[in-house]
C-alpha cells in the first residue's frame, strides 16, 4: 500500500464555479419541456438569463435557473453542472 504522499487524490478536477462562456453546451432537465435538447455556444451569461447561438444560427435566451447543462470540456469529455455551478 502506497504511503498517504504518494496517494492519489480521488478528488475532483472540476472547480466549484465554472466558465461556460464561448464553450458548446446542451441543456438537460428544463423546467420548459421544449428547452430540453437545446445544444450550442454560450455567447454571454448574466445573473438571470444564458444566451446560447444554435448550430441552425439562432439565438436562443433561456433563464438560467430552469435548466442542468451538459458542459464540453474537450473532444471528449462532458460534464454535468447546475446553475449554482456556473461562474457570472
Amino acid at each position: 500500500m502506497p504511503s498517504k504522499k504518494h496517494r492519489r487524490s480521488t478528488r475532483s478536477i472540476i472547480p466549484r464555479k465554472l466558465n461556460i462562456l464561448y464553450k458548446f453546451v446542451e441543456c438537460v432537465n428544463c423546467r420548459n419541456k421544449y428547452c430540453n435538447g437545446i445544444k450550442g455556444l454560450v455567447i454571454e451569461v448574466s445573473k438571470t438569463n444564458i444566451k446560447i447561438l444554435t448550430i441552425f444560427g439562432d439565438i436562443v435566451i433561456i433563464p438560467l435557473e430552469e435548466c442542468m447543462y451538459y458542459v464540453r470540456i474537450s473532444d471528449r469529455k462532458e460534464i454535468l453542472i447546475n446553475p449554482r455551478q456556473i461562474e457570472k
